[in-house]
C-alpha cells in the first residue's frame, strides 16, 4: 500500500449526516462487512460503516477525501466519504476475489488485486469506473504498493511467491521475482530502493534489491504478514503469527536483523503508521482487536476492540493548501503561456523536497525551501490538474491540489 497520513475535519451537521473531527484510521473488518473507524487521538472506535461482503485492503486518497475498500467476497471496491463516514455511489465491480488496493501518489487511479480472476483492475478516482484491467503478472496478486514517484508497482503474488513489477504507464510486467512462499504484505523504503516482503509460507522476510532484484532473506518466526517501513526508512515493522500471542518483529535496515519484537494480539496481520511516524496500528484477526503500538518506545499503548475479523487498516493523509494563477508574458512576437503555484508549506510534517505533477506526469522536484513553481510554455486555454506531494523523512506525507484554465 502506499504512505498515509492525518487530515483534519471540522465538527458541523450537514443535512442531517456529521462531519466528523480529528484523525482517523480505518479498519477492514473481514468477518462482517465493516470497517471501523478509530479517533487516533483518543483511541477509541467512533463509528462503524456497513460496506461489501468481506472487506479486506483499503486505502485513502493523497486529499484525504475518500476511502476505497476491496470486498473480497461479492468483487467489488466501496467508496467512503471520510467527511461524513458513510459509503457514497454505488460500489464499483472489479474482478474476483479482491485482495489488496492501492491508491496512485498522485490519487488519480486505485489499483485492485483480483486474486481470483488473476488480474488487476484500474479505478479512474475522478468517475470512479474501471478504466483499465491488465493481467499476466502471475498467479493470485494479493497485495500491492507503489513506488513514491508513481513509477512502479509492486505486486505480491501468493500462489506463485514472486513479486511482480510492473510499470505503471504501460501496464507491462517489468520482472517477475521469487521471494519466498506465500508472500503476504509488502512496503518499499522511501529511497525506493528495497522491498520488504512478508513470506506467511516460510517464517520469513523478503528483501529485494529494487535494482540488481537481487533477493536476501530475514527469517523470523512461523507466518510474517503486514509490512510497513518507518518514515526516516531505518526499520521496518512486520507483524508474525505465532500465536496464540503474535509478534511485530522490529528490523533494522541497515543490518537487516531483528532488533525488538513486541506481543501483539492473536491474528496480527496488516500494519500502518501514523503521519508522525510515532504509532503503528496493526488488526488481530482471530481477536477482533486492534494493536496500537509506540514506536518511539516500542511499547503496546493499548488493544482495542474493532468488528469481526479486522485485517488491514489506513490512516488518513494530511493536506495542504495550493493557490495558483494562469498567466501569460508577452515579448515582441514570442508569448508564454504559464501557471504560477504557491502553497505553505505543511504544518504536521518535516518536508524534505516537493513533487509536482501536472496531469498525473511528474514535472518537477523542488527542495524543502521552495514553495512556488512556475509551469512554462502551456496550452492556450487549456485546463491542468496539478498534484503537489509534501515528501517527509519517509516518503510522501501531505498533498496539495489545484486546477487551472490557462490564458487565452
Amino acid at each position: 500500500m502506499s504512505r498515509i497520513f492525518q487530515f483534519f475535519f471540522s465538527v458541523l451537521l450537514l443535512i442531517g449526516s456529521t462531519l466528523f473531527s480529528g484523525e482517523f484510521a480505518y479498519v477492514t473488518n473481514n468477518g462482517d462487512g465493516t470497517v471501523s473507524i478509530i479517533d487516533t487521538a483518543s483511541n477509541t472506535v467512533v463509528g462503524t460503516i456497513t460496506v461489501g461482503s468481506g472487506p479486506f485492503g483499503i486505502d485513502v486518497t493523497p486529499d484525504g477525501k475518500f476511502a476505497y475498500v476491496a470486498n473480497n467476497g461479492d468483487g467489488t471496491v466501496s467508496v467512503i466519504d471520510t467527511s461524513i463516514n458513510t459509503v457514497v455511489g454505488t460500489p464499483i465491480t472489479v474482478g474476483t476475489a479482491p485482495r489488496g488496493l492501492a491508491i496512485t501518489p498522485d490519487g488519480t487511479a486505485v489499483y485492485v488485486a483480483n486474486e481470483g480472476s488473476q488480474d488487476v483492475s484500474v479505478i479512474d478516482v475522478a468517475t470512479n469506473t474501471v478504466v483499465q484491467t491488465f493481467g499476466g503478472i502471475g498467479n493470485a496478486p494479493f497485495n500491492l504498493v507503489f513506488s513514491s514517484d508513481g513509477s512502479r508497482v509492486y505486486f505480491t503474488i501468493i500462489n506463485d511467491g514472486n513479486i511482480a513489477i510492473v510499470d505503471t504507464a504501460t501496464k507491462a510486467l517489468i520482472a517477475s521475482v521469487p521471494i519466498g512462499s506465500d508472500p503476504w504484505g509488502l512496503d518499499v523504503t522511501p529511497n525506493g530502493q528495497t522491498v520488504y516482503v512478508g513470506n506467511t509460507g516460510d517464517g520469513e522476510a523478503g528483501v529485494l534489491d529494487t535494482s540488481s532484484l537481487a533477493v536476501s532473506l530475514i527469517f523470523l518466526n512461523n507466518a510474517p504478514k503486514g509490512v510497513a517501513v518507518s518514515l526516516d526508512g531505518s526499520k521496518v515493522y512486520i507483524t508474525d503469527q505465532v500465536g496464540p500471542s503474535d509478534r511485530l518483529n522490529i528490523i533494522d535496515t541497515a543490518t537487516n536483523t531483528v532488533t525488538n519484537t513486541l506481543l501483539l494480539g492473536n491474528g496480527a496481520a496488516g500494519i500502518d503508521i501514523s503521519p508522525n511516524g510515532e504509532i503503528a496500528y496493526v488488526p488481530n484477526t482471530a481477536d477482533g482487536t486492534v494493536s496500537i503500538v509506540d514506536l518511539r518506545s516500542e511499547t503496546i499503548l493499548s488493544t482495542i476492540t474493532v468488528g469481526a475479523s479486522p485485517i488491514q487498516v489506513a490512516v488518513i493523509p494530511e493536506t495542504f493548501s495550493v493557490t495558483g494563477a494562469a498567466k501569460k508574458d508577452s515579448f515582441m512576437t514570442e508569448t508564454n503561456i504559464f501557471n504560477k503555484l504557491t502553497w505553505a508549506a505543511p504544518d504536521n510534517i518535516t518536508t524534505n523536497r516537493y513533487l509536482i505533477y501536472r496531469d498525473s506526469t511528474l514535472i518537477a522536484t523542488l527542495p524543502a525551501n521552495q514553495q512556488s513553481y512556475i509551469d512554462n510554455n502551456l496550452k492556450r486555454k487549456r485546463t491542468y490538474s496539478y498534484t503537489i506531494i509534501a515528501e517527509g523523512p519517509g516518503g510522501s506525507g501531505a498533498v496539495g491540489k489545484v486546477t487551472l484554465k490557462t490564458k487565452s
